[in-house]
């Protein structure tokens, strides 16, 4: 990929914090992974998504209004931790397209993903793969 016309890319492959610098942008898949395991807020799950073949174990139903609850790590709670994906303007992208014109992102309020134009101005989160 020429980062050079994927900015979001490039700045999270750009990136060194905490001494490290293997960052990269998450795939679809991947930040759904986050948004089930670091949900910032209370609000009720959009209930049309949340399977998963990726994740471990794989999910093979959607959210419930319910699950997943919000995260109860403080660094990701959306009223007081640092780390939070916020829910003000909460669409995060994806390294997914979904077509030659647009991207999947995810809404880290309530869990609905989708696809949009690539021209959108979104929030990107950088990760690492670490060994679980």
């Amino acid at each position: 990929m020429n980062n050079a016309t994927h900015p979001a890319a490039e700045f999270c492959e750009g990136l060194t914090i905490g001494g490290f610098s293997d960052w990269y942008m998450p795939a679809r898949n991947e930040l759904e992974v986050c948004y089930y395991n670091l949900k910032p807020t209370t609000v009720l799950n959009n209930t049309t998504v949340g399977i998963n073949p990726n994740a471990v174990p794989a999910r093979a139903r959607n959210y419930t209004a319910g699950t997943p609850a919000q995260t109860t790590a403080a660094d990701f709670i959306t009223s007081t931790g640092a780390q939070a994906f916020l829910a003000v303007s909460p669409d995060y992208w994806s390294s997914t397209e979904n077509s030659a014109n647009n991207a999947w992102y995810k809404y880290f309020r309530e869990g609905f993903q989708g696809g949009t134009s690539k021209n959108n101005l979104l929030r990107v989160r950088a990760v690492r793969r670490v060994a679980v």
